[in-house]
């Protein structure tokens, strides 16, 4: 649950995805409950040029862009920062 949580990290997700260059990437935020899930925001990065990065890491960042349904008694910000590994493109096979 993200309840009263200031911080989370997720890492070592090795989702392979094969890029174009300024595509999209949409990230969400859900709270994991008993009964059911809750979505409580997102956020998207948009990494230029990929395939010119080959075999280094890219670091993006992003502000959250909370759920306006969920009640909060404050106001929320946040910034979501997101490492990309890039690998060397490799050729399909005919």
């Amino acid at each position: 649950s993200a309840n009263g949580l200031k911080s989370a990290r997720w890492k070592n997700i090795n989702q392979t995805k094969r890029l174009i260059n300024k595509q999209l990437l949409f990230f969400e935020i859900w709270s994991n409950n008993v009964l059911r899930d809750t979505f409580i925001g997102g956020f998207v990065v948009c990494p230029e040029d990929p395939s010119g990065h080959s075999n280094q890491t890219i670091e993006l960042q992003a502000p959250i862009e909370w759920n306006r349904k969920e009640r909060v008694t404050g106001s929320r910000q946040g910034v979501a920062k997101v490492v990309l590994k890039v690998a060397s493109r490799t050729k399909d096979k005919k």
